[in-house]
């Protein structure tokens, strides 16, 4: 499934990794990319509102990396 985050009007890909993990790791890189690294058993409806209720911090990084 293809995941996107829209930030001010452009839609971005986010890339999700399922892994052997506990937690949940969100990155940000420069290039406006965005990661997220999941656990195995994550259901697509989680990630799905995860991305969602992160896009402000997504936004802030996005603006800090750029400055």
């Amino acid at each position: 499934m293809e995941y996107w985050v829209k930030i001010k009007g452009n839609s971005l890909p986010a890339t999700v990794s399922f892994k052997e993990m506990k937690t949940v790791r969100l990155k940000v890189f420069p290039t406006r990319i965005i990661k997220l690294s999941v656990p195995l058993d994550t259901p697509e409806t989680w990630i799905s509102e995860y991305l969602i209720n992160k896009t402000p911090w997504i936004e802030k990084k996005i603006e800090l990396l750029h400055c």
